[in-house]
């Protein structure tokens, strides 16, 4: 018995670490994917304003 639960132990605690693993990615991508989205809007302005300032 002490075989299986050490198993299912196993098994738990490693789902649950890919889990918050998962989640930290989804976290730290969307942060990333928010920077990505600002620095992409700030040079598609910078062009546009050195365009119309001549």
């Amino acid at each position: 018995m002490r075989k299986i639960s050490k198993k299912k132990f196993l098994i738990l605690s490693a789902a649950t670490i890919l889990a918050l693993g998962a989640i930290g990615i989804g976290v730290v991508t969307a942060h990333n994917n928010d920077r990505s989205i600002n620095a992409v809007k700030l040079f598609a302005l910078k062009p546009s304003a050195n365009n119309s300032s001549g």
